[in-house]
């Protein structure tokens, strides 16, 4: 490595050739590359914290694994994981350049990872950045991995760290209906079916509803989170493991369980692990099923802020007490309401659902198709 003064960059090699790389940088030559060749969106990695702790976390981890198995010194491991707990910590955000959109899997930004950790590796052990020496990005930080495995790993743990800031979210907002529901136990309103009004209810029985069913979403991304438990490090390039010390995967991954706080284990087939989407598209359905039922609430939220507000005879109609021979009937479909008089056949306080007719004589009739009583006007349960 030589340092250009006057543009203030470092020169460096890869299998590529030479390339200049500012100085105050920690990354090296591949991310330098990756972040000139994969301009696509002009979002780095670092705008997803959790994806940078959790690479940190597996190099931690794969560090920790190869000191523990004979395969690193300890001064060199040391080093790293050192590093490694910085990032974690939080610093060194800044260096981790490459676009979120890549060619090559992940590459780039297995290597940004690995070049970032290996130059403040060095800097901790007072060597030169860049100069490879003692700590070398792919024969070091990257030792006994292979991007299948440790990018794939940190994607998996990363999902998991994300899961509970979300399920925390959905849970306030269950416990938000929840409260509401109490609130609301006593307000009347007509439910709807086809958008059409139908049969009586609460608010605050359509906000335990939505309460009951973001705490169903909750026990669903509870449930999807476990199929990213089993992870594939140790399974290097293609899953055979070539090159990984025995023993390997089980204490990476318990390096990783301490690490997470979460149940980290290796998977039971590394070849197939290392191929299959299986735990990504369980968990994508959970998230989808989630997006639909927050569209849904959503929707009925609309709907219910929507009116009725011109109902005024409806409002009278449900609070005014019934005078002894007045008989009322609310139309089941169709808006507005009509607050009808009819034969007596309504006992005192009875309103009767009905559904209006036209005969073939063009006259309006109402089919009574239900009869509610005061004392029938549902609860919360």
């Amino acid at each position: 490595m030589t340092v250009n003064s006057q543009s203030n960059r470092r020169r460096e090699r890869d299998p590529l050739g030479e390339i200049l790389v500012p100085v105050h940088c920690l990354h090296g030559a591949q991310t330098e590359r990756a972040c000139q060749n994969f301009q696509l969106t002009g979002t780095p990695i670092s705008s997803i914290p959790e994806l940078i702790v959790a690479l940190a976390q597996v190099k931690k981890a794969a560090a920790m694994t190869n000191a523990a198995v004979g395969d690193m010194d300890e001064r060199r491991a040391g080093a790293i994981v050192c590093a490694c707990d910085e990032i974690i910590a939080g610093s060194h955000r800044e260096s981790f350049c490459v676009d979120v959109c890549q060619g090559g899997a992940g590459t780039s930004t297995n290597m940004n990872a690995n070049e970032v950790i290996a130059n403040r590796a060095m800097q901790i052990l007072e060597a030169r950045s860049g100069s490879l020496l003692p700590v070398h990005p792919n024969d070091h930080v990257n030792r006994n991995q292979s991007t299948n495995d440790a990018y794939a790993t940190a994607v998996r743990l990363a999902m998991v760290a994300l899961t509970s800031t979300l399920i925390g979210a959905v849970g306030r907002l269950s416990s938000a209906f929840d409260e509401k529901a109490h609130e609301f136990r006593d307000v009347r309103k007509l439910g709807r079916t086809q958008l059409q009004d139908a049969v009586p209810m609460t608010v605050g029985q359509e906000f335990h509803a939505f309460a009951a069913s973001l705490e169903s979403e909750v026990a669903l991304l509870r449930e999807s989170e476990k199929h990213l438990y089993a992870v594939n490090m140790g399974a290097t390039a293609i899953g055979t493991g070539l090159n990984a010390p025995k023993g390997y995967a089980q204490k990476v991954a318990t390096h990783l369980a301490t690490l997470t706080g979460k149940p980290i284990v290796p998977a039971q087939d590394m070849l197939e692990a290392t191929w299959s989407q299986q735990g990504f598209v369980v968990y994508s359905a959970a998230l989808k099923s989630l997006a639909i039922t927050l569209s849904k609430i959503s929707s009925d939220l609309i709907l219910l802020a929507s009116g009725p507000r011109r109902y005024d005879e409806l409002r009278k109609l449900l609070s005014t007490p019934v005078k002894k021979g007045e008989n009322r009937v609310i139309s089941s479909h169709g808006n507005p309401f009509h607050a009808v008089a009819g034969p007596p056949y309504l006992a005192e306080g009875e309103i009767a659902v009905v559904r209006p007719e036209v005969r073939p004589d063009g006259a309006m009739r109402f089919s009574v198709i239900a009869r509610i009583r005061p004392q029938d006007w549902p609860e919360v349960r």
